[in-house]
């Protein structure tokens, strides 16, 4: 369905270039927000041209232009709308352990999230469409009908679903980590979950996060444990 009031694509297409960011948080669920809006406009109509940030050819004719990005860009001053997504710093830690173990290490998790922040935090103040990991592994259509609504065009949430949960690595890019039109990474893993580093990630690499993002944290509905509640009051009281 097509919510009435679409913000973006509504008579536009075909007018002018129009500039989208999907600028999710590295493990947050950004491919997928980034394959369902290439796939809706793909099947309402939208010429469109969609690709990596490293790959974008500005002068690609399309009047539509998607572009996937987790650094900071000038393009955030060009672009039409921002769409993010985010997910618990945690779980974005365990799942990078996942695919490197030498990554679950505190000082280096600690760092890594504070790099990760610095170029998340301008497209997430400027963003049209906030996407929440954990509720959107709940209603994936229920989402994706609402990214038809920013967008402003007609779509099968379920349809767009299915062409998403199919899509697999076809085309390797020259170095062959990731796929040049739906940018899945090759040995990609789909479905993570909420609370995934109580399993998969140290307890002292959990503490560090929770030590200096609890605000963060916080501030994006996720609990952290008593301990680390009193050691971020702490550091409020003592600065």
């Amino acid at each position: 369905m097509a919510p009435d009031g679409g913000l973006l694509l509504s008579g536009a297409a075909g007018s002018r270039e129009l500039l989208l960011l999907c600028a999710g948080f590295p493990r947050s669920g950004s491919t997928w927000l980034f394959n369902v809006m290439r796939v809706a406009l793909q099947q309402a109509g939208m010429p469109t041209y969609a690709a990596w940030i490293d790959d974008y050819d500005e002068q690609n004719p399309a009047p539509v232009h998607l572009v996937k990005v987790h650094d900071r860009s000038p393009l955030i001053e060009e672009a039409a709308a921002i769409f993010v997504s985010t997910r618990d710093l945690r779980d974005v830690a365990a799942s990078q352990a996942l695919h490197d173990p030498s990554s679950d290490d505190p000082d280096e998790v600690v760092d890594h999230m504070h790099e990760r922040l610095f170029h998340h935090g301008p497209y997430e103040r400027r963003a049209h469409y906030h996407l929440v990991y954990e509720a959107m592994m709940r209603d994936k259509p229920g989402h994706i009908d609402e990214v038809l609504a920013k967008l402003g065009i007609d779509g099968n949430a379920q349809a767009i679903d299915d062409a998403v949960e199919s899509l697999q690595v076809r085309e390797p890019s020259a170095d062959g980590r990731y796929d040049t039109t739906n940018l899945l990474l090759v040995g990609h893993v789909r479905h993570g979950g909420s609370g995934y580093y109580k399993q998969h990630l140290s307890q002292a690499s959990t503490t560090a996060i929770e030590r200096h993002f609890g605000a963060w944290l916080a501030d994006h509905g996720y609990q952290t444990t008593p301990c680390a509640e009193h050691l971020v009051q702490s550091i409020t009281n003592d600065q």
